[in-house]
């Protein structure tokens, strides 16, 4: 959710495009792939995964970078204070970041769980998981009463707007 609101008014940190790259380059794919889900999947660090559409070359996108995530959050004003806080430069704490999974399937609990214990561990902020049934999750996503909610995506056509094209935001033809 990047709108510079939360659902219930707060300041929403990930509007900052810092704090979003600190928290993708905080999560270890690798280790996701290898020990969460177990399916041997390639894990992909782009909205694009490479190789999905034939002539397309994908960015390299983040990779697992703890160190430069911190830093990060620190340059977009979250630092961290002598107490193990993130605090902004008016003293507030980072607000709690709650991932939002539909109950659906197992492994989106897994997922979403081995997301939040990474960055509570590598970014010192408050994560908190949240499953909902399928009906309650979509309504919650597509009313922006979340922070972070899980997603997926298959390409529908072999180009690479299918996928970012789900990023547009159709009120204002900007990206979300």
């Amino acid at each position: 959710n990047c709108r510079p609101e939360l659902g219930d008014g707060r300041a929403n940190p990930l509007a900052a495009a810092g704090v979003r790259r600190a928290l993708a380059m905080a999560v270890d794919k690798e280790a996701i792939s290898a020990r969460v889900t177990r399916v041997g999947e390639r894990p992909a660090r782009t909205v694009v995964p490479p190789g999905s559409v034939p002539g397309y070359e994908s960015p390299d996108g983040l990779p697992f970078d703890p160190d430069r995530a911190r830093a990060e959050l620190d340059a977009a004003g979250w630092r961290l204070d002598d107490d193990g806080v993130r605090r902004n430069a008016e003293g507030d704490a980072f607000p709690t970041v709650e991932v939002l999974y539909s109950t659906g399937s197992p492994r989106y609990r897994g997922n979403s769980l081995a997301i939040r214990d990474m960055w509570r561990r590598e970014l010192a902020i408050p994560v908190e998981v949240m499953g909902r049934p399928g009906k309650d999750y979509r309504e919650r996503v597509e009313s922006g009463e979340f922070t972070v909610a899980r997603g997926g995506w298959f390409g529908d056509y072999g180009d690479p707007t299918t996928f970012l094209d789900m990023h547009l935001d159709r009120k204002s033809t900007r990206l979300n």
